[in-house]
């Protein structure tokens, strides 16, 4: 029994909780970005003129942003801290909301006392590239949350970061924990395992018995059924420990922080009763195994140590209870079977290697061998893989020193099946006659290596990295008709080889496959020889012993079976370089072609993270790599590289042709690693990533749509977005952090959604959560969607536009207030979105104009409405814009709200603006901006009714109205209850307007076809936009589809005074960084409309008219031969004089007329009439609209009309 010696503690460390710290950082999608801070004092900290929050971007030394914190924290509460361009559910939780410019993923974050840092997030004056940290425990696109067991801040500045150690990572956009945190001060009494174990006396118990609250740390090293064993690197005597755990499941490689009680179970000592479990890591290198002797094994210094004991015999295969034990001549160990291993012990078995971590149970230490590669025989494991006793004398320099000798040239391969390195000093080689090779000391071949002994001469070829040797005696003398090779060792066991006269044919013998063929075949003749007649050091189809395909290592499946493996190696051809500075930090390689399976699931390609490992590859260099494999976010790959050896040079493999769309996005992981080539046309679908990270996103087909934009929310929309998934791919620069220069992207020549590339080449990679392809040669786009300097021009009376601003504050009005609560975040920052917006409301050349995102700071004349009136108003002239005052101190509670902006020239108000609001309408979400309606009258007193809404987010947190997963996002109820409200209200004629004629646009944050559009629809609005411009139309592009959540609908009588309406595409197609923000480039700001907003606005050209009473029973346009065929029919004509009829050759484009003079009636009031027109200008895409003058002068439009390929009617 071991004997009890106790240490009493004098004290108990624990983590004194006082100071601030950050507590949650969330770095979302767009401007989805928030900091909490957490209290645990127990009291109140004040907070004005006392902290703040500094940014530091792109390993900046100083900072870019401060932001002074404003009010206190309560005792254990959070303070929140909100970017103002964030969506409505985080500006909801905010204590702060702050303009400016924000953070990315690769920016530093200080929060500061008086001055002096308390906390930091990053590591300050460096760049990490694209962040800190990999998969979701990282610093870019995702949530990260203090561990509870954190309670004071990191105060170094520019110490390594690494996220994992005290931070839990969540998905994109994760918002639920914010406003909340819980903290675990008490941490106990931290120790090292070798202060749990070591005690003076080698038989005694640990000297912390039965004492909890004991905190320690290590790596995992072996998993059993219900317990484990961790040590500390890098090993050595009593650094192991046993740990008693059914509840949580490390695995090995894991580095874990455990707090529980140290007990002698079964005079084994062990941690137990855990209350703390942390993983600080994964994937880590282990300690490297301790050697003992079996007698010398038994020792209490080796309790939870992994140790290694070499060259032993089994002298009890069968001790019971699974148990055997082995000896190497010191004295018997006994082996247990905790772990899982196949290998079945035999007595007198000789082994090379028993390894496990020491166990003591039933009054024995024993060995607790993990798996099979623990258990390595000898012997065997060492195998005669070729023969080569007769080299031919035209091409036989299988030594490659340069001369073809037929006795030098000979070789033995010696073949090491086991899972470590064996030793072969002292053993021999000799053929019938007699011995030939006496192995010299150090002759050892490594794990799954092989050994060559040519006859002679100099060799210097690589020959695989194999162990090369010559003959001691001087030759191997083999015999060409036949001849027997033994191979003994120092145990007197031998194998051996005996072959005849197939010998005898300028070509070596080899087994087939190799290693464990159960016979010998000519060199030729097998597998995958591909006509060669030797390969020494080599795999018969001339791949290194020393490399697994890469094929094996990918596997047919997302994650390596072979992650976490050290020692791998691969051979292959570079086909992609990203070594030099701020590229991927490796290259990649590709199979030789005559070395890849037949596998379509199993990719040929991986990357090399070499990590500036030194070695400088080039594409087209043949290389050997010995390395861990590992998966980083998904991502299978070799690092922490231990070898690199340039072997030669080798043609490319011919890059592999694929095909968008895919049946499943999982089918890109075939191609992981691997150079491909996509021969079809690829469409520009997003560029949100384009200038932060080199990025582009693509599509087959056109560019991509949100599902509920063209099909019904749930299934359908489901299915369209997991095609959506199928038919995208994103293009990468191979750059980790923001490109100095970045691809594709200038003010006057940026890269454009619907821009095409024809074709496109490149290596697949995974990263960030995402399949990408990595250019390595130029990339040509091909401008499909140019630029309009100006929206489309109608001649008509009367335009009306909406714009979402974007969030427009204008600070205090005199030029100060900055940054602001969710627009500019400093004076030159507002100058220049006034200025880019001012020349955008200016150049659509609308009477009214419906905005939304505006500062809600009342009306007053330093006002953000009055301040967006008077920039309007010096752009062109005085008095030309006025805006809707509704009479009241600010229209709701939110920072933002509605507005209307007019021309007192063109239209005249009537009566005054009706609010709608919750106090209205119950059914009007108090978190929804209220709806703004004015009456006006044109000069002939023709009058309509100008709403502007802006529903909820799809981002939004609404209680009881989640995301039901349908299309639809989140706040669906309340967008929907809001559209039910507005219709009602409207009904009702709220501005006493007494006309029908009502025009609704704004912001209404739901595509197409969801339900807040049907309820409109189906109460007899029409949307205008869908009417005009198809269901291709977008104003908005979320994560790299287009759709539009903005929206013009009509009465029905309205409606028939619409005569056109268009999207401007200045917006939503362009990169975001062409915007206002001081952050940017200052090269990439112009004063233009472009990037003026992330929305495009939307135009409607109205002909302020009561409608004719002329009605078409038939319109058809067939296109054949080159002409647009034209037929239209009428009920009756009462008053008609006559048609024009205009074209337009695509939605995009002006209606042009194509009737030089007026096509006269043939019916009366009576009777309709029927025309026919020719149009040889026309095309399939043409549209077509009908002007119908009356006699008396009035006019009204109906349309348009598509193009049809055969004559397919559209009646009524």
């Amino acid at each position: 029994m071991k004997f009890c010696t106790f240490i009493i503690l004098s004290a108990i460390a624990t983590a004194q909780c006082s100071e601030l710290f950050l507590s949650e950082y969330i770095e979302g999608s767009s401007y989805n970005k928030a900091l909490e801070i957490y209290n645990p004092a127990e009291s109140a900290i004040d907070l004005d003129q006392i902290y703040d929050i500094q940014f530091y971007f792109n390993g900046n030394s100083s900072p870019n942003t401060t932001i002074p914190l404003e009010g206190s924290i309560s005792p254990q509460q959070t303070f929140v801290l909100v970017c103002g361009n964030a969506e409505a559910s985080l500006l909801n939780i905010a204590n702060q909301i702050a303009g400016g410019t924000w953070f990315n993923g690769d920016d530093a974050i200080a929060l500061r006392k008086n001055g002096v840092m308390i906390d930091i997030l990053g590591q300050i004056g460096f760049d990490p590239g694209s962040e800190w940290g990999s998969g979701i425990i990282s610093t870019a696109d995702n949530t990260l949350r203090r561990k509870m067991g954190v309670c004071n801040g990191d105060v170094v500045a520019d110490d390594i970061f690494d996220p994992a150690l005290e931070w839990d990572g969540f998905i994109t956009d994760t918002f639920d924990g914010l406003g909340a945190h819980d903290v675990e001060c008490a941490t106990g009494n931290s120790l090292s395992i070798y202060e749990i174990q070591y005690t003076d006396n080698s038989n005694g118990d640990s000297p912390l018995l039965d004492q909890g609250n004991i905190v320690t740390t290590g790596i995992v090293t072996a998993v059993y059924s219900t317990c484990y064993v961790i040590q500390e690197s890098p090993g050595g005597a009593w650094r192991g420990l046993w740990v008693e755990d059914g509840v949580n499941h490390p695995v090995i490689g894991d580095r874990i922080q455990l707090n529980g009680t140290v007990r002698e179970i079964d005079f084994r000592t062990t941690m137990t009763d855990l209350t703390g479990f942390r993983i600080l890591s994964s994937a880590n290198s282990l300690p490297s195994p301790s050697t003992a002797t079996t007698e010398t094994a038994a020792d209490e210094k080796w309790e939870g140590v992994v140790l290694q004991v070499k060259q032993v015999t089994v002298t009890n295969p069968d001790l019971g209870e699974g148990e055997w034990s082995i000896n190497d001549g010191s004295g018997d160990l006994h082996v247990d079977d905790k772990g899982s291993y196949s290998y079945l012990p035999k007595a007198d078995d000789y082994l090379q290697v028993v390894m496990g971590p020491i166990d003591y149970f039933n009054c024995f230490f024993k060995i607790q061998p993990r798996y099979d590669r623990d258990i390595q025989a000898s012997g065997e494991l060492v195998v005669i893989n070729e023969i080569h006793a007769d080299p031919d004398p035209d091409e036989g320099d299988a030594n490659q020193d340069g001369l073809i000798h037929t006795s030098q040239d000979e070789f033995i391969e010696l073949y090491n099946l086991s899972n470590s390195e064996i030793d072969l000093s002292g053993w021999q080689l000799s053929d019938a006659d007699k011995v030939r090779h006496i192995f010299p000391a150090g002759s050892t071949i490594p794990m799954a290596g092989c050994m060559i002994i040519f006859g002679g001469g100099d060799p210097k070829g690589d020959f695989g990295g194999a162990v090369v040797q010559t003959a001691s005696s001087g030759t191997l003398s083999l015999n060409n008709s036949g001849d027997t090779v033994r191979l003994d060792d120092n145990n007197g066991k031998s194998i051996q080889v005996t072959y005849g006269i197939e010998g005898n044919d300028n070509q070596s013998l080899t087994r087939d496959p190799d290693g464990d063929g159960s016979s010998f075949v000519k060199h030729t003749l097998a597998h995958h020889a591909h006509g060669s007649r030797f390969s020494p050091g080599k795999r018969i189809d001339g791949s290194s012993f020393f490399s697994t395909y890469i094929h094996i290592i990918q596997g047919n499946v997302d994650v390596s079976t072979m992650a976490g493996q050290p020692g791998v190696g691969v051979e292959g051809i570079v086909v992609g370089d990203f070594q030099t500075a701020n590229r991927l930090d490796g290259f990649f390689v590709e199979e030789e072609f005559n070395q890849q399976d037949e596998d379509p699931l199993t990719s040929e390609g991986i990357f090399i993270h070499d990590e500036k490992f030194g070695v400088d590859v080039q594409v087209g260099d043949l290389v050997r790599v010995i390395g861990t494999v590992s998966e980083l976010e998904g991502k299978t790959q070799i690092n922490l590289l231990s070898s690199v050896v340039l072997i030669g040079t080798s043609p490319l493999p011919e890059p592999t042709a694929v095909m968008l769309p895919f049946s499943s996005p999982a089918a890109w992981e075939a191609f992981e690693g691997m150079n491909i080539t996509l021969l079809q046309e690829l469409t520009v679908t997003g560029v949100y990533d384009l200038f932060r990270y080199g990025e582009v996103d693509l599509s087959s087909n056109e560019r991509l749509y949100a599902p509920t934009q063209q099909v019904s929310p749930g299934i359908e929309a489901n299915n369209v977005q997991f095609q959506n998934v199928c038919r995208h791919i994103r293009l990468d620069d191979g750059c980790l952090t923001t490109p100095t220069t970045p691809p594709f992207l200038s003010w006057s020549n940026t890269l454009r959604l619907g821009s095409t590339l024809s074709s496109l080449t490149g290596i697949l990679d995974y990263n960030h959560g995402r399949y990408k392809i990595q250019t390595i040669a130029p990339v040509d786009f091909v401008e499909a969607n140019p630029r309009r300097e100006e929206p489309v021009p109608e001649n008509e009376i009367v335009r009306a536009a909406f714009l979402n601003l974007n969030n427009f504050f204008n600070g205090d009005g005199h030029g100060g207030g900055f940054p602001t609560q969710r627009g500019a975040g400093s004076l030159l920052e507002y100058q220049r979105q006034r200025e880019k917006l001012v020349n955008t409301l200016v150049g659509l050349q609308a009477q009214v104009i419906g905005v939304a995102e505006l500062e809600n700071d009342g009306f007053d004349l330093l006002s953000a409405v009055q301040d967006m009136v008077n920039g309007l108003n010096t752009a062109t002239e005085p008095h030309t814009f006025a805006f809707v005052n509704p009479g009241m101190e600010r229209i709701g509670e939110d920072q933002i709200t509605n507005g209307i902006l007019y021309q007192p020239s063109a239209l005249d108000l009537v009566g005054s603006a009706a609010i709608l609001d919750h106090s209205v309408d119950s059914r009007f979400d108090p978190g929804t901006r209220p709806c703004i309606a004015q009456t006006f009258q044109d000069h002939e007193s023709n009058r309509f009714t100008f709403v502007v809404g802006h529903f909820r987010s799809k981002g939004g947190e609404c209680a009881g109205d989640a995301d039901m997963g349908d299309g639809q996002g989140a706040c669906n109820q309340a967008r929907t209850l809001a559209a039910e409200a507005l219709v009602d209200w409207l009904a009702h004629d709220p501005t006493d307007s007494g006309d029908n004629d009502v025009l609704i646009m704004g912001d209404l944050n739901a595509y197409a076809l969801e339900d807040p559009l049907l309820i409109f629809k189906n109460t007899g609005y029409v949307e205008e936009i869908e009417r005009f411009c198809g269901a291709q139309a977008y104003s908005y592009v979320f994560d790299a589809q287009s759709g539009t959540l903005d929206h013009a609908l009509t009465s029905s009588t309205m409606s028939a005074q619409v005569v056109g309406s268009t999207i401007w595409h200045i917006n939503a197609d362009e990169p975001p960084e062409l915007d206002y923000h001081e952050s940017n480039p200052i090269e990439f700001y112009d004063s233009g409309p472009f990037r003026s907003s992330d929305h495009d606005p939307l135009l409607l050209s109205l002909h302020l008219e009561d409608p004719i009473n002329i009605e078409l029973s038939l319109f058809q346009a067939v296109y054949q031969d080159n002409v647009v065929n034209i037929t239209w029919q009428t009920l009756a004509e009462p008053e008609l004089a006559g048609f024009f009829v205009y074209r337009s050759i695509s939605r995009e484009a002006e209606f042009q007329k194509i009737t030089g003079s007026l096509v006269p009636n043939t019916g009366d009031s009576a009777r309709g009439g029927e025309y026919h027109l020719s149009d040889p200008g026309g095309a399939m895409h043409s549209l077509y609209q009908l002007q119908m003058i009356c006699r008396d002068g009035k006019s009204g439009y109906v349309g348009p009309f598509s193009v049809q390929p055969s004559t397919k009617a559209v009646e009524n």
